[in-house]
C-alpha cells in the first residue's frame, strides 16, 4: 500500500510541473486576448474572470518555479535517480524556469488590474529579485552537466527584460510618480510671459500642418460620416493628453492653456468631440494599466527587440542542437513554451501596429476597417438583428413588470459605436425596483433581490450626447471669460438653478427652485427622479416637436444618475451625502405605499396617476387631516408629486426644462467627482460621467484653471506629432 502511495505522489509531482508550466502559458495567452475588453465592457462576469486570471497567473508561475526548484534539488540529492527517473531532466527544468520569469512579466495589455496594483511596484520588484535569484541558483547548480546553458541564458535575459518592463510600468503609473512627473515641469513662481510661451508651444502641436492637411473636406450637412479624419482625431487627442493627466493629478493650470484647449473644440461636431475624448481616455487607460509608456520609449523598443531576438536565438539553438536528446513529451512542452513566447510577442506587435488607435501608422488600416467592414457589413446586420432579438426575448416578456406599455417604446437613435469604452448608459429606476421588491420580497431569498438584477443598460445615442455637448458649450460660452473666475465657479456649482434662471422659473414657480437649492444633492436627485418618472408615465401627456426627444433624454439621464448614486457610490462620494440611506428609506416608503394601495404589476400606471394627482396637503409636514402620519412619512414622494405638477404647468417646454436640469445635475456630479474614481472606471468599461467631466475641463468649466497658476510645460515626449504624421502619411 505504501508503494502505491509513493507512486501516486511521484505521478502527481510530475504532472504538477508540466501542467503548471503549460497552465502558466495558457493564462498569459488568455490575458493578452481578454484584458483589452476591460475598456469596453461592464459585464461583471467578464471582469471577474480577467481579475481571476490576473491573480492566478502570478500564483501559478511562482508555484511552478517552486516545483522546479524542489524537483531540481531532489534530482541533485538523489544519487540513485530512482525517485525522479520519469521527471524532466535537470537541464530542461533549468531551461523551463526562465519562461516562468517571462510569464511573470505579463503581457503588454495588462500590468495592473486596478490603480492600487500600481502602488505595489516595490513588492513586484522584490518578487523579481527573489524569483530571479532562485532561477540563477539552480541554474548554477546545473552548470557542470548542462548542455542548454546558451538557450537558458538567452531566455533568462528575456525574462528579466519582461519582468522589469512590468515593474517599471507600474512604477511610472503609481500615484506619487505620476504626480511627480507632472510637477517636474512646473516652476516655483508664476510667470505669465512663460505661460504664454508654453501655451503657444502647445498650440503648435494641435495646429501642426500635418494635422490640418489630414482634415477631410466633407460638408457640414453630411452627418452620416465623421468630419474629422482618424489622424486628425489622433493628433487632437495626443495634444490634449498631458492636459488631462495634469487635471487627474489635481494640478492648477494657467488660463492660456485653458483658452488653447477651448479653441481646439471650436467648430467641432458633437460626434467628433466624443471621438477625441474616446482616444484621449484610451491613451490614459494605456498609461495607467498597460506597458504603453515603456514600449513607446526608445529604450523600451530596444529592450523589446533584445527580448524577441533572445527568444528566436534560444529556439534556433534548441532546435539545431538539442531537440532530439530528451523525452518526446518534454520536447513538445519546450517547443510549446518557445512558440508560445513568440506568439505573445507577435500578438503584442500586431495589436500595437494595426489595432492601437494611439499609433499614427494604424490610422489608415483602422479607417479602412471601419468604413468597409464594420460600418459597411457588420453594423447594419448586427444592430438590426440585435434590436429585434432584444425586443422579442428581453423587452416584451417583462412589460408587465415595468408597467410600460408596448406603444411607449422610445424612438431609435443611432448608437455610439466605440472600441475604447462600452458606449452604453446604465440605468436604475426607483419606482420599478420598489414595485418588484414589493412583489417578490415575500417569497424569494434576499440574494435574488440584489440591486444588480434590476440594473438596465442601453447604448448611448448620438443625439443624447449632442444634447449634452451643446449644453456644455453654451455654458462655456456664457461663463468662461478671460479672467472672471467667479463665473466659472458659479457654472461648476449650479445643479438646476441655471436652467431656472434661463427660463425665468426662479421667481414664478415657487416649488421649482427649492428642489435644486438649499437641499442636499442626493435629495434633489431623488425628487427629480421620482418627478421625472411620474411625468414620463403620464398617459395624458401629449408631446410635440422635439419634446419626445427631450422626454427620452430626461428619462435616460434620470435613471443613469440614480444608477451612479446607488451602484457607483465611489463616483458620487463627494456629492452623495446620505444618498444610499435616503434611497433605501424612499424605497421602503414606496413599497409601503404600494402595499396600502394594493398596487400590482398591471396597476402601476394607476398608482402613478394617483400619486401625481395627490392633493397639495399630502406633502405638508404640518398636515393635520386624516392620514397625515402616512403623508409625513412619504414627504419625498409627495414633494416630488408637487414638483411634477408644477412642471406640468410649463406645457410644451416642460421636457426641455427637465432634460436641461438633468444635464446640470450630471455636470455638477462630474466636476465634483474624485479624479481617482474617473481613472479607476477606465478599467471597467468607462462611464458617461467621465466623458462629461473631461469635456467640461477642456471647455474651461473647471476650477483647476486659474490666473496665477504655476508655469507648466507639456513635455511632448509621449506623443511625437511630427514622427506620427510622417508614419501615417508614408506611402
Amino acid at each position: 500500500m505504501s508503494e502505491i502511495v509513493d507512486i501516486i505522489k511521484i505521478l502527481c509531482s510530475e504532472l504538477n510541473i508540466r501542467s503548471a508550466v503549460l497552465g502558466s502559458l495558457c493564462l498569459q495567452i488568455s490575458l493578452i486576448l481578454a484584458s483589452p475588453s476591460r475598456r469596453w465592457t461592464r459585464c461583471s462576469i467578464i471582469i471577474f474572470f480577467i481579475w481571476l486570471a490576473y491573480v492566478v497567473a502570478d500564483m501559478v508561475a511562482i508555484y511552478a518555479i517552486g516545483l522546479i526548484s524542489k524537483t531540481h534539488h531532489g534530482n541533485q540529492s538523489d544519487d540513485s535517480g530512482d525517485a525522479s527517473s520519469s521527471s524532466p531532466s535537470p537541464e530542461l527544468l533549468s531551461f523551463w524556469a526562465p519562461f516562468l520569469l517571462v510569464h511573470l512579466g505579463g503581457p503588454d495589455t495588462i500590468t495592473a488590474f486596478s490603480l492600487e496594483d500600481n502602488q505595489l511596484w516595490r513588492r513586484h520588484l522584490t518578487t523579481f529579485f527573489m524569483q530571479a535569484g532562485t532561477i540563477l541558483y539552480f541554474f548554477y547548480l546545473s552548470l557542470p552537466n548542462n548542455r542548454l546553458k546558451f538557450p537558458t541564458s538567452l531566455m533568462f535575459l528575456s525574462g528579466c527584460v519582461k519582468y522589469l518592463e512590468r515593474t517599471r510600468s507600474m512604477y511610472l503609473a503609481s500615484k506619487n510618480k505620476f504626480r511627480d512627473d507632472m510637477n517636474r515641469d512646473v516652476s516655483l513662481q508664476p510667470d505669465h510671459d512663460q505661460t504664454e510661451k508654453y501655451a503657444k508651444k502647445w498650440q503648435k502641436i494641435v495646429d501642426h500642418p500635418e494635422v490640418i492637411a489630414a482634415r477631410t473636406v466633407r460638408q457640414q450637412e453630411e452627418q452620416e460620416e465623421p468630419l474629422l479624419s482618424e489622424l486628425d482625431v489622433l493628433k487632437r487627442a495626443g495634444g490634449l493628453l498631458e492636459i488631462e493627466q495634469a487635471l487627474l493629478a489635481d494640478m492648477i493650470l494657467g488660463l492660456p492653456i485653458r483658452d488653447s484647449s477651448r479653441k481646439l473644440f471650436e467648430g467641432v461636431s458633437a460626434r467628433d468631440a466624443l471621438r477625441v475624448l474616446e482616444v484621449e481616455l484610451g491613451f490614459t487607460y494605456r498609461v495607467l494599466y498597460t506597458k504603453f509608456q515603456i514600449v513607446r520609449s526608445a529604450w523600451g523598443r530596444i529592450a523589446r527587440v533584445l527580448a524577441v531576438a533572445a527568444v528566436l536565438l534560444a529556439l534556433s539553438s534548441f532546435h539545431l542542437n538539442y531537440g532530439s536528446d530528451f523525452d518526446d513529451i518534454d520536447v513538445t512542452i519546450t517547443y510549446t513554451l518557445l512558440f508560445g513566447a513568440l506568439a505573445l510577442e507577435a500578438l503584442a506587435i500586431l495589436k500595437s501596429s494595426l489595432f492601437d488607435p494611439t499609433t499614427g501608422a494604424a490610422t489608415t488600416f483602422r479607417a479602412w476597417w471601419r468604413k468597409h467592414v464594420v460600418a459597411g457589413c457588420c453594423e447594419p446586420f448586427f444592430w438590426a438583428w440585435l434590436r429585434k432579438l432584444a425586443v422579442v426575448v428581453f423587452y416584451k416578456p417583462f412589460l408587465h413588470l415595468t408597467g410600460r406599455p408596448e406603444e411607449a417604446t422610445p424612438p431609435e437613435g443611432r448608437p455610439v459605436i466605440s472600441d475604447e469604452w462600452c458606449g452604453s448608459v446604465s440605468g436604475f429606476n426607483l419606482m420599478t425596483y420598489s414595485l418588484r421588491r414589493y412583489e417578490i420580497g415575500s417569497y424569494l431569498p434576499r440574494l435574488v433581490q440584489d440591486q444588480w438584477l434590476f440594473k438596465s443598460s442601453k447604448p448611448l445615442r448620438e443625439d443624447l450626447w449632442e444634447f449634452i455637448y451643446l449644453e456644455l458649450k453654451e455654458k462655456s460660452n456664457k461663463y468662461v471669460t478671460t479672467k472672471d473666475l467667479d463665473s466659472v465657479r458659479k457654472a461648476c456649482s449650479v445643479r438646476g438653478e441655471g436652467v431656472m434662471e434661463k427660463y425665468g422659473l426662479d421667481k414664478g414657480c415657487i416649488d421649482l427652485m427649492p428642489s435644486v437649492v438649499n437641499i442636499p444633492y442626493d435629495e434633489s436627485l431623488l425628487l427629480w427622479h421620482v418627478a421625472t418618472e411620474l411625468l414620463y408615465n403620464n398617459a395624458s401627456d401629449e408631446s410635440q416637436g422635439r419634446e419626445p426627444e427631450y422626454k427620452e433624454f430626461s428619462k435616460t439621464l434620470s435613471d443613469y444618475l440614480l444608477y451612479l448614486l446607488v451602484m457607483q457610490p465611489a463616483m458620487m462620494s463627494t456629492v452623495s451625502g446620505f444618498g444610499k440611506v435616503r434611497f433605501e428609506d424612499t424605497c421602503s416608503k414606496v413599497r409601503k405605499l404600494f402595499g396600502e394601495w394594493g398596487v400590482g404589476s398591471n396597476q402601476i400606471r394607476s398608482a402613478y396617476k394617483k400619486l401625481l394627482n395627490a392633493k397639495p396637503e399630502f406633502g405638508a409636514p404640518a398636515a393635520s387631516s386624516k392620514g397625515s402620519d402616512s403623508n409625513k412619512e412619504n414627504v419625498v414622494l409627495f414633494t416630488a408629486s408637487r414638483l411634477a405638477k408644477e412642471l406640468q404647468k410649463l406645457g410644451t417646454e416642460k421636457w426641455e426644462v427637465v432634460g436641461k436640469v438633468w444635464v446640470e445635475l450630471l455636470s455638477y456630479a462630474a466636476i465634483n467627482c474624485d479624479k481617482t474614481a474617473h481613472a479607476q472606471q477606465l478599467s471597467k468599461g468607462g462611464e458617461l460621467i467621465t466623458f462629461v467631466w473631461l469635456m467640461m475641463a477642456h471647455l474651461g468649466l473647471s476650477v483647476q484653471f486659474q490666473e496665477d497658476a504655476y508655469v507648466w510645460e507639456p513635455k511632448g515626449d509621449l506623443f511625437d506629432v511630427e514622427k506620427e504624421a510622417e508614419l501615417a502619411n508614408r506611402p
